[in-house]
């Protein structure tokens, strides 16, 4: 139960009682900030008082409606890529024209970050500022002399109508996008992002010939409508050319700024019958473009569509599974090789899918990650296998004590509620923090080695371990392993799979006896041997993971297996 806090201010004793909800709510409701958070589709969910007042309507009129309703046509994309990279984790700024339709139209500098609500859906927070009159943004003033979205598709109506009733007619569109835009941003910040944006523009308009358009679709990606071609040897030849031009370096103020542009190409006569599916086929080819590194071009082909479908499919499917708790917990013993007690388990997340049967992990992580819901996903799982746990802890408190290993991603980890998220599981459950033990990968620490060490010094404070996982595979070094509050090393499955190979049992020793140096355990994954095993053991490993004990298993199988199997040596058997 929450206590308040007794502080001494001018010499008296007084209780500092916190804010209610209700105090929160009314401290929003009364601020001058134009904010507003919106939903799937850029429904609004909530509009301030103050934004109401700047649109020129009463706040409930605001709740239900689009977002869209109140930006100028030319702003939509914007905003729409603003929503897509909020789904993805992604913050983001941009200017936006509101209010046209009641003949008052404002300008909004607006911030636009997630939010998680209290359900675990992401939503985007728009935090906006009115611009002066006369005021112009740097990207709108340098890049408003090109035509927008609306303008390219209705040329392109014209150039597929033509190409439908003449066999001679050939055309290609260009989606540019400009490679690593948000890392530019970051470095040299929003204004030189957008002067960048606008001399890229200078150039690809110099690149083409005058009967060809370029346009600006929004965030730093153009569209370049190549007319009257033979056939695809010359929208490569426009490629390129562009490429090269792009190549040369920038100078933006005092900087020298060197870009590159990943160019899909979609070129006339395929299955596209709309302007807007030839668009969406070239973005789709210039974000396989960047897949494949800084400065590359790629053509459309239906199979991409097809991929970008099934991909947005399960996008959508990841969103209904997180509603319809269609996430399973399997659990995987971790035993240990010097008694053959149980003594512990790593939970191993499932997907239920209503059609596709029960889904691996490698079907779906990315997907979720970049939606944004890999974070509620992971609580909602870790929150039922702890509680699973410790009810196995109370049932079989006769046997060792059982612990809970869960791995984190890459970009669960890099965000600090994730210690929030451990402390918020062991106050709910009531397992204690000894008991949890969270796995990372050393990918993890590639994003920031002292932000990351950090947080697991503060996992380790409130007692819960740390485990080192797949060790041995990816940026092993002594340097940081030293100083890495850790408490014990995974050795990956493919050092174990190799025993009998000729040093393989050399390179073992040395990781181990690295491990004990350091004053660390090993757990070893992927033993599927008894003769594995017990080599393991001979090694020193302290415990043992993988199909020799047993594969991956729901709640009730487990039990069973608690029930029955003390201490084990396989539950194959």
């Amino acid at each position: 139960m929450h206590q308040a806090r007794r502080e001494t201010v001018t010499g008296r004793d007084h209780v500092a009682d916190p804010l209610s909800p209700e105090d929160f709510r009314a401290l929003v409701q009364s601020g001058p900030e134009l904010m507003a958070v919106l939903g799937d589709g850029g429904v609004l969910r909530y509009g301030s008082p103050a934004l109401a007042a700047a649109l020129e309507c009463a706040p409930e009129e605001l709740l239900g409606r689009s977002a869209f309703e109140f930006v100028d046509a030319r702003d939509a994309p914007p905003l729409a890529g603003a929503l897509t990279k909020i789904a993805q984790g992604l913050p983001t700024e941009l200017g936006l024209r509101v209010g046209r339709q009641r003949g008052s139209e404002r300008i909004f500098r607006s911030t636009v970050a997630p939010f998680r609500d209290c359900r675990g859906q992401t939503c985007a927070v728009l935090r906006s500022t009115v611009v002066p009159p006369g005021h112009r943004f740097p990207e709108e003033s340098a890049l408003a002399r090109l035509p927008n979205r609306v303008a390219v598709e209705d040329r392109l109506e014209r150039s597929l109508r033509r190409a439908a009733f003449r066999t001679d007619y050939f055309f290609a569109v260009l989606v540019v996008g400009v490679d690593h835009l948000e890392l530019i941003t970051d470095t040299f910040g929003l204004a030189a992002r957008d002067r960048l944006l606008a001399l890229v523009a200078e150039r690809l308009v110099a690149a083409v010939r005058p009967g060809d358009q370029v346009a600006y679709l929004g965030q730093g990606e153009f569209s370049v409508l190549v007319d009257r071609i033979k056939g695809p040897d010359d929208a490569v030849t426009v490629a390129r050319r562009i490429q090269r031009c792009i190549s040369e370096p920038f100078r933006v103020a005092a900087e020298k700024i060197s870009l590159t542009v990943g160019i899909g190409i979609a070129l006339s006569g395929g299955a596209a019958q709309r302007p807007d599916d030839v668009l969406n086929d070239g973005a789709t080819a210039m974000r396989r473009a960047q897949v494949n590194g800084p400065g590359q071009y790629e053509f459309f082909d239906p199979a991409m569509r097809a991929r970008a479908i099934a991909r947005l499919k399960l996008e959508n499917d990841l969103r209904l599974a997180v509603d319809r708790r269609e996430f399973r917990v399997h659990y995987q013993p971790i035993v240990s090789l010097g008694t053959g007690d149980i003594a512990g388990f790593e939970a191993l997340l499932r997907w239920q899918h209503p059609e596709r049967g029960l889904l691996p992990p490698a079907a779906f992580i990315a997907a979720a990650e970049e939606t944004g819901l890999m974070v509620p996903i992971s609580w909602r799982v870790l929150l039922e296998a702890a509680a699973q746990v410790r009810a196995w802890q109370q049932r079989f408190s006769q046997r060792p004590r059982l612990s809970l290993s869960m791995n984190f991603t890459n970009t669960q980890f890099a965000e600090t509620s994730v210690i929030d998220m451990a402390s918020d599981i062991l106050a709910r459950t009531g397992l204690d923090g000894g008991s949890l033990v969270v796995e990372i990968t050393e990918r993890v620490l590639l994003q920031d080695v002292e932000q990351v060490t950090a947080l697991l010094a503060e996992l380790r404070r409130r007692q819960i371990r740390v485990h080192l996982d797949d060790f041995g595979t990816g940026y092993s070094s002594l340097s940081y392993l030293q100083r890495l509050p850790v408490d014990a090393l995974k050795i990956d499955r493919s050092f174990v799979s190799a025993l009998g190979q000729e040093d393989a049992g050399v390179m073992l020793r040395a990781i181990i006896d690295l491990a004990h140096n350091l004053g660390k355990h090993v757990v070893a994954e992927g033993i599927e041997t008894q003769e594995q095993a017990a080599a393991l053991r001979m090694l020193g490993c302290e415990y043992g993971q993988g199909f020799y004990f047993a594969q991956p298993a729901d709640g009730a199988t487990v039990e069973l297996w608690l029930a029955d199997h003390w201490p084990i040596e396989s539950l194959n058997e």
